[in-house]
């Protein structure tokens, strides 16, 4: 039985295989290409934010993060074409 899901939130730094690393794979896989994959650092910064961009994710988020800033973040890639919308979102909000 093959795994599902329609989203993905993972810690750019993680033992063993990073995020981005993760992320760059899973772009590579045609069946998964699509899901919207959403970052979380706990050392955000404009080098983390171009690293997550250039992997493949969707969103970068700092943490600590809340339930609003991924509600946030959620209606941004849920919404691409709004005013508000469309492309890659930092979010760093508390």
């Amino acid at each position: 039985m093959a795994l599902t899901f329609n989203l993905l939130l993972i810690d750019i730094r993680l033992p063993e295989m990073d995020g981005l690393t993760f992320v760059t794979h899973l772009r590579e896989m045609p069946q998964r290409e699509h899901i919207p994959v959403i970052g979380l650092s706990a050392h955000y910064n404009a080098s983390v934010a171009e690293s997550a961009r250039s992997a493949g994710m969707d969103s970068i988020v700092a943490k600590p993060v809340s339930a609003e800033v991924i509600d946030r973040v959620l209606d941004n890639l849920m919404h691409p074409h709004s005013a508000a919308g469309g492309g890659f979102t930092e979010k760093t909000w508390p």
